[in-house]
């Protein structure tokens, strides 16, 4: 494979097939300096219609390939955490990816809620070779550590953008150090494949990265000009249209109007509408509040 031939892998079922499709094609838009682009689809149970909406996104060098992951057992590293949604075993795949895709040494795996907006290639070129993967240190890093007391550790990453090294991600027995991790009987998780992944390597097998390739939506807005990865962390995702605390949205509804789903740009527009009639109520309620605070503190 040359340098301009890039794999990404992502994972959805059919619930996330729409937003899947829409983080897809922000590859297909923004990524001109690649001779190939292969995107390879995690998936499982996707309906014939579903499916022929990834196969419609095929040109001559851009392949989604749908990958069925039916097959693959999670169990062996899934946790069912307490007062946790459960997660889907696709959730848990990326950990197998090097089984799944035995003839590829380099992934980049992106989750359903990242939009791309900028060249990929610098990323891709990333040398690898003694790490298991490039990631980037997630926005709450020093409270999760803390939280776990993992003094031996200096960072923890946010797993929705990994480019992973699948060589030595086989040749290290990547899959036994994850196992063995999740057997230890004080395993406690709250963030499901990405503390397994967090707690099974140190710090010395994964390469931090600048986070403008996973530039998290509460990150500090004044390094938004260089991101290229946007990820919509957290419940507040751009399609929820009346979660509030979602930034960026305009990115990911600009894409979405170039997917077979742009019909669906209108409802995006009225919760738009609805979100700033919401916030000058809001601000207005909080003005005339405080005007009649001040003005009963000097009766």
């Amino acid at each position: 494979m040359g340098e301009k031939e890039i794999n990404i892998a992502i994972s959805t079922d059919e619930n996330y097939a729409k937003y899947c499709i829409v983080t897809i094609v922000s590859v297909k838009e923004t990524q001109k300096d690649f001779d190939k682009i292969n995107v390879f689809v995690l998936s499982k149970n996707l309906s014939p219609k579903t499916q022929k909406l990834f196969q419609d996104l095929n040109t001559e060098n851009f392949k989604v390939k749908l990958i069925d992951i039916s097959t693959i057992d999670v169990s062996s590293i899934k946790i069912d955490i307490p007062r946790k949604r459960t997660l889907p075993d696709l959730t848990y795949c990326r950990v197998f990816i090097a089984d799944i895709l035995k003839d590829i040494e380099k992934i980049l795996y992106l989750d359903c809620d990242v939009i791309v907006k900028d060249n990929l290639l610098p990323l891709w070129q990333t040398d690898l070779t003694n790490y298991y993967f490039a990631a980037v240190e997630d926005h709450c890093s020093e409270s999760i550590l803390k939280k776990h007391k993992l003094s031996h550790k200096k960072h923890y990453f946010n797993s929705g953008v990994l480019l992973m090294n699948l060589k030595k991600w086989r040749e290290g027995n990547a899959i036994n150090k994850i196992i063995s991790f999740v057997k230890k009987p004080y395993v406690t998780l709250k963030f499901h494949d990405q503390d397994i992944l967090n707690f099974s390597f140190d710090d010395e097998d994964i390469l931090f990265i600048d986070k403008k390739w996973n530039f998290q939506q509460y990150f500090y807005k004044k390094d938004f000009p260089k991101c290229a990865i946007i990820h919509y962390i957290s419940a507040h995702k751009p399609w929820n249209l009346f979660k509030i605390k979602v930034y960026y949205r305009s990115y990911y509804w600009n894409i979405l109007k170039k997917t077979a789903f742009k019909n669906e740009i209108y409802k995006y527009y009225l919760a738009n509408i609805f979100l700033g009639l919401f916030y000058i109520g809001y601000k207005t309620y909080k003005n005339i509040k405080l005007h009649y605070r001040y003005k009963n503190r000097t009766l």
